[in-house]
């Protein structure tokens, strides 16, 4: 059973060496890989404290256990501000989230070099160096992680509603693999409660091995993570044009006035229809305030004042109407629906499936049923 820990170690070191390959090597791809390289050691430490190794040289690495339990949470938050656009590089206020894990690390090093003695067998029934800094500790270890969760899964929410503001797509950029990533941590964390929860109650022993129901999920995270990390591609970084939010208060600085921004948006639709700019899957605010030599926030104030709608909504109507007027057309029978829809600028068969959902009403397959209807 214990060797499902040394697979999770040999698997951080293949995805190690995998990321450290990849074309191009993103700062996000450091993060993935201090991430991976601490689950591994976390694995390797619990492998060895499973054997009961507390009598050989390399039996100290047993020490990393619980202070390695607050990396995971600070760089699931730091490395979802990076893949959010919200950071290029670390400030000294990115190094605070670590202090918990620096505060174990020496909580551990005293104890092991003072009252231990470097004997490592005064951790078998656990230690602290006081009963507060071990109830601390405790609390640290059951709630950090959470928490870090809670704040993760609020910026991701943000991020989402944010790109349709700027992005007539979604896919890739919508951190969707970061969030599910937050949930599986959410679910190690319900675990530790659980466990936790058994212990109070004398349901299972007070002892670490206890903490295999625990680790086993973290040797599965670290897969998920490595292998979702790899096969992410370098998510595009954006500057959010307008959030939804603030965006009133934004326009009152504008130029634009009522006449103006009519003129705009007469402009703006005139050139989407002359140019087919929707067909391009990935057509983003930036790219139709570069052609149209406008700033992209009026472009977005238009579009919301005078239509009430955000960038994303937008351009996908157009994008609706297109493979409406195509399925209708008989020269386009011997296409499929999908077909249709990815050359009209949907990206994929499910966010198309979805959006002519929330824009119709139907679906795409009884749109088209109910169309042979009428020709009938």
């Amino acid at each position: 059973m214990h060797v499902i820990y040394l697979i999770g170690c040999a698997q951080a070191l293949f995805f190690l060496a995998l990321l450290r390959g990849k074309k191009p090597f993103t700062k996000g791809d450091r993060l993935l890989m201090v991430w991976i390289g601490g689950i591994g050691i976390h694995l390797l430490a619990f492998y060895v404290l499973m054997n009961a190794w507390f009598d050989r040289p390399y039996g100290i690495i047993m020490l990393l256990i619980p202070p390695l339990i607050y990396l995971y949470g600070p760089l699931l938050w730091i490395y979802t501000l990076w893949s959010a656009g919200k950071i290029e590089q670390f400030a000294w206020r990115h190094y605070l989230h670590f202090i918990p894990l620096a505060l174990s690390v020496v909580n551990y090093a005293y104890l092991y070099f003072f009252p231990a003695a470097m004997d490592l067998n005064f951790f078998r029934d656990g230690a602290a160096i006081h009963p507060i800094t071990g109830m601390i500790f405790y609390l640290l270890n059951i709630l950090l992680n959470p928490f870090y969760v809670v704040i993760t899964l609020v910026q991701i929410h943000k991020h989402q509603k944010n790109i349709k503001s700027a992005f007539s797509y979604k896919e890739r950029i919508d951190l969707q693999w970061v969030q599910f990533l937050a949930y599986a941590l959410g679910g190690i964390s319900v675990i530790v409660w659980i466990s936790h929860a058994l212990i109070a109650f004398g349901i299972i022993e007070r002892n670490y091995a206890a903490d295999q129901y625990i680790f086993i999920p973290i040797a599965l995270f670290m897969f998920v993570l490595g292998y979702y990390g790899f096969k992410q591609g370098v998510i595009f970084k954006y500057s959010p044009t307008l959030p939804d939010e603030n965006i009133i208060s934004k326009y009152k600085k504008s130029a634009l006035n009522e006449a103006s921004a009519q003129a705009l948006l007469d402009r703006l639709e005139q050139y989407i229809l002359a140019e087919k700019s929707y067909e391009i899957n990935q057509l983003s605010l930036r790219d139709l305030s570069e052609a149209l030599e406008v700033p992209p926030y009026q472009i977005s104030q238009v579009l919301n004042t005078k239509l009430g709608k955000n960038f994303f909504d937008y351009i996908n109507a157009y994008r609706i109407a297109e493979v409406k007027r195509r399925m209708a057309d008989p020269t386009h029978e011997r296409f499929s629906i999908l077909g249709i829809a990815l050359d009209s600028g949907f990206n994929s068969k499910a966010s198309f499936n979805r959006t002519f959902k929330d824009q119709t009403g139907t679906t795409p397959s009884a749109y088209k049923k109910s169309l042979k209807k009428v020709s009938a």
